[in-house]
């Protein structure tokens, strides 16, 4: 299978060729083997309606290009429609707070956001997973929020976004498909 390398200040990560993921999540593989069992993809679809709706309220607050905005969310809306699901692989039982499946979202969302316009895997040039799609996004705040937001779908609650212009896609120059 081909692979591909990915490299910051703590040296190079071999990567599967397909894999969404990035160098974090192949990380967090080999540091995290406990149970053998992801993270449910219902806890990882929450999290990606939470970065679908912040890219778009980044995009209006000018801290991420509508062009960005406009990848992350169609990006995140794929992960949250199960599209990606073999994509994370992150155990289960990993940091106390999600941390990193967190960043596996990120990375995904990232790779299939740079895929989009015929960029490739793992060039962070193009969309970053913590700089774009992250935003300055706790760990400690997403993945709670991902849980309870995932309990409420789960007893069919399905909770209404903010209709105060927040997350309006024609803020950020049209529809987000």
């Amino acid at each position: 299978m081909k692979e591909r390398i990915e490299k910051d200040s703590l040296g190079a990560a071999r990567i599967p060729g397909q894999a969404y993921w990035g160098k974090e999540t192949q990380r967090a593989l080999a540091v995290f083997q406990v149970s053998g069992e992801p993270m449910p993809a219902p806890v990882i679809q929450a999290v990606a309606r939470i970065k679908r709706h912040a890219a778009l309220v980044n995009a209006e607050l000018k801290l991420v290009s509508p062009r960005k905005a406009r990848a992350i969310a169609r990006a995140a809306r794929e992960v949250a429609r199960g599209k990606f699901d073999r994509h994370f692989p992150v155990d289960l039982y990993q940091s106390g707070s999600g941390t990193n499946s967190h960043g596996n979202v990120n990375e995904v969302i990232a790779n299939r956001a740079a895929d989009l316009p015929g960029g490739k895997r793992g060039d962070r040039s193009l969309v970053h997973p913590n700089d774009d799609v992250n935003q300055g996004q706790s760990s400690n705040d997403v993945m709670p929020s991902a849980r309870r937001l995932n309990a409420a779908f789960q007893i069919g609650f399905n909770p209404a976004l903010p209709s105060n212009g927040l997350c309006n896609p024609s803020v950020i120059g049209g529809k987000i498909s």
